[in-house]
């Protein structure tokens, strides 16, 4: 089974960019990995946690 859903042909080889909102901690920050190590260029946002959206970024 895939984990994610074929992109339509006009999007094949086009860059990929995600902005991730409450990426500093838990789901958020997973998600923002799991996108940047598939390729996807990742915008991280955070509320008060500024030294836990460095941790997801690094």
């Amino acid at each position: 089974m895939a984990t994610t859903a074929p992109l339509p042909e006009e999007r094949v080889g086009a860059p990929l960019r995600a902005v991730v909102t409450g990426s500093d901690s838990g789901i958020g920050a997973a998600v923002a990995v799991a996108l940047a190590g598939g390729g996807a260029d990742v915008g991280i946002t955070f509320h008060t946690d500024a030294q836990g959206a460095e941790r997801t970024a690094e």
